[in-house]
């Protein structure tokens, strides 16, 4: 039986990562390792401590390096072994294969693994949306966030299912509607995948002041942000084309080499 006061200390971690701050990681993180001291093998508890290693990585808290990579992996994978019916544990698995790994296929597998179990989980139906627009598949990424989006309007973190939306406009090379999405989601939000996004696209347009109100964006949020450096939060594309493009248009936009 699950300890009350673990599965209440979890609850309130797993609530803070919406906020997507280090402030709210790392109380979450507090929160969940003392869950773990009381209560050593609860499920939800392993799977919301995976989920604070990856926000750790995704706002440049710890490096995106193979080390913490693996042991992303390594968490994820004892997340889903303690609870293999838990559709989250899914969604933290398959943000090992996208993130850890660079496996989008097998990401987009495990979320229908998830599916399996929650037929109506939106933020599964997001996730792929996400794996979609990153393999270079545009069309089916943006109806497959917003299927997500009309499934559970009012899911805090949607602002990543937008963000997938911009990602896919961007593939497609639709930079007014990929400007469009990532400005609104950087000016509602710190959100620096989205400033990155609007950077670019502001630059494809050849909007250079809009490009570099979009740049100084990112940097206020990441000072030593490089135009050539992996951006914590982002998938990489699957297509070099993709990837290389976008760094070409972050050098244009004026972010620093």
């Amino acid at each position: 039986m699950t300890n009350l006061k673990a599965r209440d200390l979890v609850s309130r971690a797993w609530a803070l990562l919406y906020d997507q701050t280090s402030e709210a990681t790392a109380d979450a993180s507090d929160f969940v390792e003392n869950a773990i001291r009381i209560d050593p093998v609860n499920p939800v508890a392993h799977r919301v401590r995976a989920a604070i290693f990856f926000d750790r990585i995704w706002l440049g808290e710890i490096p995106n390096d193979l080390t913490n990579r693996q042991r992303a992996l390594e968490l994820a994978k004892t997340a889903l072994r303690l609870a293999p019916r838990d559709e989250y544990a899914h969604l933290i698995m398959a943000w090992a294969w996208a993130y850890a790994e660079g496996r989008l296929e097998e990401a987009i597998s495990e979320c229908e693994r998830g599916l399996e179990i929650n037929p109506s989980c939106s933020i599964l139906f997001g996730n792929v949306g996400a794996f979609l627009a990153a393999l270079g598949r545009p069309q089916e990424a943006i109806e497959a966030c917003r299927f997500s989006l009309r499934l559970n309007p009012r899911d805090p973190s949607n602002f990543w299912r937008q963000h997938a939306i911009a990602v896919a406009h961007f593939v497609a090379a639709d930079y007014p509607a990929s400007l469009q999405d990532s400005k609104r989601i950087a000016r509602a939000r710190s959100h620096l995948p989205s400033a990155i996004i609007w950077a670019a696209s502001a630059a494809a347009l050849g909007k250079t002041e809009e490009a570099q109100a979009a740049v100084e964006d990112c940097l206020a949020q990441r000072p030593n942000l490089r135009a050539d450096s992996v951006v914590p939060g982002m998938l990489r594309f699957a297509h070099e084309a993709d990837r290389e493009r976008l760094l070409a248009l972050l050098r244009k936009a004026g972010l620093p080499e």
